[in-house]
């Protein structure tokens, strides 16, 4: 869909689909502008067997990325949402949940620029590592994949306001609530 002229020219826009897996990113925005709305992104992990780069995204971006994210379900992925180098995106009413890793922003590469994500109102919840068990809901470092920048600290900045996070993060109007969602097994 090619519709959207609000930057003046139309960008992408991906709305009201249904990714049920892969072994790598389910949707991938690289280098654009873009909105991504309303799609429900599941089950995005490396197999065995995968190829050595793939890293199971569920939405992410690279190389300067500006997208909105909003409105979508994120769920057992090996990263839910995930932005590096330079992206901008801006995050706005999404659920994660049960991903190895929640949202994560950072460089693959230590020279590259590092990415600055704002979340309004999302629920990340219930993101652990699928090994460790450690809470995952939001990473700023690629220290989590061996391809992509070690360095120590943070390789991102993320504001996030109004959002409910598992162990909590700072931020106006953020809380440490369950959610309280299940399955409709229970």
């Amino acid at each position: 869909d090619l519709g959207d002229t609000s930057w003046g020219e139309p960008v992408p826009t991906l709305r009201y689909n249904v990714f049920t897996g892969g072994d790598d990113d389910a949707i991938d925005f690289d280098g654009s502008a873009g909105w991504i709305i309303g799609n429900l992104v599941m089950d995005h992990y490396p197999r065995p067997g995968s190829a050595s780069n793939a890293n199971g995204g569920g939405i992410t971006g690279n190389d300067g990325s500006e997208t909105v994210v909003m409105n979508n379900i994120v769920y057992h992925c090996y990263h839910g949402i995930g932005y590096k180098n330079e992206c901008q995106p801006l995050i706005v009413n999404n659920l994660v949940l049960d991903c190895n890793i929640g949202v994560t922003f950072y460089q693959d590469d230590c020279a590259r620029g590092r990415p600055s994500a704002t979340l309004y109102n999302n629920i990340v919840w219930n993101n652990r590592d699928w090994t460790t068990g450690a809470d995952q809901n939001v990473v700023l470092n690629g220290r989590w994949f061996p391809d992509y920048c070690q360095d120590a600290g943070d390789q991102a900045t993320a504001v996030l306001n109004h959002c409910i996070v598992e162990g909590g993060w700072a931020g106006t109007g953020n809380r440490n609530l369950d959610p309280e969602i299940v399955d409709p097994a229970g």
